[in-house]
């Protein structure tokens, strides 16, 4: 009789100790799900803000390139009328005028270039951020499998 008492608290004692690891194992997927859900959410973040500059950008390079057409319309109207001026005053006037507008026109061009090569760089980020978000789904799903 003792020696099935003995048996039996010794196979007690290995299901307690199979339980602890089991435990442990639940704690570490636990664990890992918990990162994977915050690493998900900090990805989701990432591309909501390339999206959000990326939508910002885009919508200041639109406004430039409408004002650089508005300041070609007003220099090409400058042009014409400077081949009806008589005056000498009046012409340089408008010359100057034509002068100071090609400045800003250059300004604003290469200001436009600048957001434009922002938008590239913000296009290659999103997408690498979209390929490691889709990576981190992947991984999650598999675990969640």
């Amino acid at each position: 009789m003792d020696a099935s008492v003995i048996e039996n608290l010794a196979a007690l004692q290995e299901i307690d100790r199979r339980n602890r690891d089991r435990e442990r194992e639940l704690t570490e997927i636990e664990r890992a799900a918990a990162e994977q859900t915050a690493a998900l959410a900090d990805k989701k973040a990432q591309l909501e803000r390339i999206r959000s500059d990326s939508e910002a950008l885009g919508s200041r390079r639109r406004e430039m390139e409408t004002q650089l057409q508005d300041e070609e319309r007003r220099m090409k109207e400058r042009r014409m009328r400077l081949g009806r001026i008589r005056n000498d005053k009046e012409m340089a006037s408008l010359q100057r005028e034509i002068d100071l507008a090609k400045e800003a026109n250059a300004k604003l061009e290469e200001e436009a270039l600048g957001v434009i090569e922002q938008c590239e760089l913000l296009e290659g980020s999103l997408r690498e951020a979209q390929t490691e978000f889709a990576a981190l789904e992947e991984r999650a799903s598999q675990h969640g499998e």
